[in-house]
């Protein structure tokens, strides 16, 4: 069976962690909440008819099996009879968020579809992946390849297509904000593979989503990524990267988080990373590595599996 490492670092596979059933009840916007807790399903303001619809909804996406090369298409089928225009927002984000964790997650983990396809695993020519992704791709996802082994991943583009309209903007715009980390990976092999400018701009994007969508259905993931986003902007993982070739605090850190902090004033991140350009200005001609480490412990930051892996320290459960 195909499935994606629990360690990797994508938005889209906290979603596929999270294979339990909707909490329906009265809330207020919730707080933020640490990475480790992002799986957990958030309550939704719903009446008794709306649970009942939604369970009803999960019941039949799950009877569509995985292994189904009509599967994609028959799920939006089923999603699209249960969900009129006279629905709420509210209801029309939860019910696709049923789809994705009743069918389309589902789906992407378990690797009966490409098992049907006929794709052997582990694969042994570059010329066969081009041939999956022809079959996996009108089927609703894209064809990945990791240490030698095909999995499936979201196909964001398709979905905001098929499903943009019937979602809603936040939809639209969490599905955006996850094909990007697709499409340019923010990390390679644990290290930040984008420039600082560009860590900035998709932090201050993921601070802006939490900002204009208080009570999405999908709100501890995009906060969870908002961390995993500062702790690479940070340098937490190896404060040495902060480092320029004459071991001074680079110059590019130094600007991109002065421009933060000009844009926003507002954020959750903005007192750390106020705190933290400070303590890099004072350090002169060479950065004091052990000074910013402690500053980024004391901080209490969290810890994901990727970064308790290279220091040795067992994972957080």
């Amino acid at each position: 069976m195909i499935a994606l490492k629990p360690a990797m670092r994508r938005p889209w596979a906290l979603g596929v962690m999270a294979m339990t059933l909707l909490t329906l009840c009265v809330v207020s916007p919730p707080p933020l909440t640490p990475c480790a807790r992002a799986e957990k399903p958030l309550a939704v303001d719903a009446s008794t008819a709306f649970s009942d619809r939604l369970l009803a909804l999960t019941r039949r996406l799950q009877a569509v099996s995985t292994g189904e090369k009509n599967g994609f298409r028959r799920s939006i089928g089923i999603l699209r009879e249960s969900v009129t225009p006279q629905d709420s927002l509210t209801f029309r984000e939860h019910a696709v968020d049923v789809w994705l964790q009743s069918y389309y997650e589902r789906a992407m983990t378990r690797g009966d579809l490409l098992e049907a396809l006929g794709v052997s695993q582990p694969l042994n020519r570059s010329s066969q992946l081009s041939a999956i992704r022809r079959q996996v791709r009108p089927l609703g996802f894209e064809a990945h390849v990791e240490d030698g082994a095909v999995a499936q991943i979201p196909r964001f583009s398709l979905l905001r297509r098929r499903l943009g309209d019937l979602a809603g903007p936040a939809w639209r715009s969490y599905w955006a904000l996850q094909a990007e980390e697709i499409d340019r990976p923010l990390e390679i092999e644990g290290l930040p593979a984008v420039p600082w400018d560009q860590m900035r701009r998709r932090l201050t994007a993921r601070e802006q989503f939490l900002t204009l969508y208080p009570h999405f259905v999908r709100r501890r993931d995009v906060d969870c990524e908002r961390e995993w986003i500062l702790l690479d902007y940070v340098g937490a993982l190896d404060p040495a990267v902060l480092a320029d070739s004459r071991q001074r605090p680079r110059a590019d850190a130094l600007a991109s988080y002065a421009l933060f902090l000009e844009r926003n004033r507002d954020s959750h991140s903005f007192g750390l990373i106020r705190d933290y350009r400070r303590l890099l200005l004072g350090q002169g001609d060479k950065l004091d590595v052990a000074a910013v480490r402690a500053f980024l412990d004391a901080q209490n930051l969290p810890k994901p599996s990727f970064r308790a892996a290279s220091s040795g320290e067992a994972s957080p459960e």
